[in-house]
């Protein structure tokens, strides 16, 4: 599978890289946020503009844009305005979006943006295009809250995204069953080993589908996006099941030796080795924050050419 270096940060190459959201409403709240987040071992942090107050503004996302930029420093940065249609917040027109992408890229902030499949339609390629000459990579999403298309149909929308050019082709859907997971764990292996032009982000949504946030490297998923706000359930019921184990792809890459945890045992979940803490609940950033420890304890990649730990902190309506 290839790569899409960003910023230093190579997305398809080993562990998948977190993405953080900042899902916040308010400017002072967004850049409290960021400034937090600058200071975690997450890759990648996306801005939900459809969650901002001022989102019909593009003044103030601008604004807000610009200092994010700062704040954030060398973290990717992620752009996404979700459509109402999509699982966001506001209705969008077509034109309104394609105006809200286009301000986006003339800001020269982004690192990433988000370009849903069917709202772009038939503008999908010249808007990747606008992007590429831009500097900035394209993440083409879809999204099914419902149901869990048939394995060719996931394989077949994802290699429609690759065919207008976008660097990261993006699928999320609901599964109903466990079978549901599979289909979708194994539309990702297909586009892995068969179309291979491009990494890929797949997740299957809820609870269910949490263990698919978690296994990218084995099966081919890229990316993997955690939240940091509780919700009721649905959708994002997977984001908060999967929130510490998430961090644990990171922790993984710089666990000191078992013989140094503390005692308490480990929690192991799937593929992925959970050292038991404590009993006491921890904040979710606090599993992201950066543990001291010296280099000769880190714990090595079964892969030399992965690194054994993530890259520092590199009117629309």
């Amino acid at each position: 599978m290839s790569c899409v270096p960003v910023r230093g940060c190579r997305i398809g190459e080993g562990r998948p890289k977190v993405i953080l959201p900042i899902v916040e409403r308010t400017e002072s709240t967004i850049l409290e946020k960021a400034a937090a987040f600058s200071t975690l071992c997450a890759d990648c942090v996306e801005w939900r503009v459809d969650l901002f107050d001022a989102a019909a503004d593009p003044g103030a996302v601008v604004r807000c844009l610009a200092k994010l930029r700062v704040l954030l420093k060398e973290k990717l940065l992620l752009v996404t305005l979700r459509t109402k249609e999509e699982g966001g917040s506001i209705p969008v027109s077509h034109e309104g979006y394609l105006r809200f992408l286009r301000t986006v890229l003339d800001t020269d902030c982004a690192d990433l943006i988000d370009i849903e499949f069917f709202t772009a339609g038939t503008d999908l390629p010249a808007l990747v295009q606008d992007a590429h000459t831009a500097g900035v990579k394209v993440v083409c999403s879809s999204h099914d809250f419902h149901k869990t298309p048939p394995k060719a149909e996931m394989v077949s929308r994802m290699v429609a995204m690759q065919q207008a050019g976008a660097d990261l082709p993006k699928l999320a859907v609901m599964p109903q069953s466990r079978t549901d997971v599979l289909e979708l764990l194994s539309a990702t292996v297909e586009m892995t080993d068969h179309h291979p032009e491009t990494p890929v982000i797949t997740m299957s949504m809820g609870a269910l589908g949490a263990v698919s946030r978690l296994c990218g490297e084995a099966f081919g998923s890229a990316m993997t996006r955690h939240s940091q706000r509780p919700r009721s359930g649905g959708a994002g019921c997977g984001q908060r099941c999967a929130g510490q184990l998430a961090a644990q792809l990171i922790y993984q890459y710089t666990a000191p030796p078992e013989s140094d945890l503390p005692s308490g045992g480990a929690f192991c979940f799937i593929l992925f080795p959970f050292p038991a803490r404590s009993s006491e609940s921890r904040s979710t950033e606090s599993w992201f924050r950066p543990q001291r420890r010296r280099a000769s304890q880190a714990r090595p990649h079964p892969d030399s050419a992965f690194p054994m730990r993530p890259q520092p902190p590199p009117q629309f309506l």
